[in-house]
């Protein structure tokens, strides 16, 4: 079965970029900052534990809404992405194929 994607909602897409990155910056950038930040002080890492979660969110967020709003003009002009996707059958037992056969 294939489907195409017209529309990325530009906010929506915002705003789960702007949590990935949030925590990317809190995962990655911090530590990165604890091991520099011995040789600059403990002012710098106690700072970026603040800043590199909310600078990241940010460029996530309005990353996020530019690439929606540019893919949205994209697939207006030339058609949207698309997907195959399959529909898969949930587990049953044997018993319950018997059923359905008769």
């Amino acid at each position: 079965m294939k489907l195409k994607i017209k529309k990325i909602e530009p906010l929506q897409a915002g705003l789960i970029l702007c949590l990935i990155y949030a925590i990317l910056g809190l995962v990655v950038i911090f530590p990165l900052m604890l091991i520099k930040g011995g040789m600059v002080g403990s002012g710098v890492i106690i700072l970026s534990l603040f800043i590199a979660p909310i600078m990241y969110g940010l460029i996530g967020f309005i990353g996020g809404m530019l690439m929606a709003f540019l893919y949205n003009v994209a697939s207006k002009l030339i058609g949207g992405v698309e997907v195959h996707v399959e529909e898969i059958k949930e587990f049953t037992s044997d018993n319950d194929d018997k059923q359905n056969n008769n």
